[in-house]
């Protein structure tokens, strides 16, 4: 008897639970639907972005002393192209992961480069508000 009246508690809980979100289920539903619609704007907006990133050359971000990450890179080949050693290049890039280098990724590679942090300059801006279930 005395197992069977935690299982009466938890589904008479459960039931007038589901009853109160009932009541708001057709917000629900609106902020959801509302959230998908920003979410692929946004996601659209961000291979918009990408595919003009895709289309510099790599000469373009060289001539402001950036480089454009290429499959098959390494740290080592790209400070040999550029006449670095690869010390230099890491003190030129900190924040880099350089055993986890994503294509498309854009480094240092000369100290006065125009750019603070660039692979910033590869992030989607817009950020998609949260929906609150709870009203």
């Amino acid at each position: 008897m005395k197992a069977i009246t935690p299982i009466i508690w938890v589904v008479s809980l459960a039931t007038l639970l589901s009853g109160c979100a009932s009541s708001s289920q057709a917000e629900k539903e609106q902020a959801a639907q509302a959230a998908e619609q920003r979410l692929e704007q946004v996601s659209k907006e961000r291979e918009s972005l990408l595919g003009v990133i895709r289309t510099l050359k790599p000469e373009a971000f060289e001539d402001v002393g950036l480089y454009r990450i290429k499959p098959g890179d390494t740290g080592a080949k790209i400070a040999r192209a550029h006449d670095l050693d690869m010390t230099a290049l890491q003190s030129l890039n900190p924040d880099v992961n350089w055993t986890r280098l994503k294509v498309w990724q854009v480094i240092r590679i000369r100290a006065d480069a125009e750019e603070k942090e660039p692979n910033k300059a590869l992030e989607p801006t817009a950020t998609v508000p949260s929906v609150s279930t709870n009203k």
